[in-house]
């Protein structure tokens, strides 16, 4: 698993299928891309992609942290959670317990595994 597709996973964890199902699979074909791209040695391409990757992941995560602040989408599928027993993430910072998102500078990153 590398940097961009953890990020796609808090977010998918935090609800982001749930609520905004159209946008994460856009992402997630992009994530695809990228590897099909580092794959057939297109690393100019694959660098775009990535960059257009993480655009569109803090454009999710920024619609999503709306939407909990205001009761919206998330806020209810961490309820149903709850009800469900499970405990979804929170922190000071963050609505949705959502991390610090650094991007990553070059492809490298892209293919590291997180630690």
């Amino acid at each position: 698993m590398n940097i961009s597709q953890s990020r796609y996973i808090e977010l998918k964890d935090a609800g982001g299928e749930y609520c905004l199902p159209g946008q994460m699979s856009l992402i997630n074909d992009k994530h695809r891309l990228i590897r099909h791209e580092i794959d057939g040695d297109l690393l100019g391409d694959a660098s775009h992609q990535l960059s257009e990757s993480f655009v569109a992941l803090e454009k999710v995560r920024l619609i999503m942290e709306a939407m909990a602040e205001d009761g919206g989408c998330p806020v209810q599928y961490a309820s149903g959670l709850i009800q469900e027993g499970h405990k979804p993430l929170r922190s000071k910072d963050s609505v949705l317990g959502l991390s610090d998102w650094p991007r990553p500078v070059n492809l490298w990153l892209f293919m590291r595994v997180p630690q």
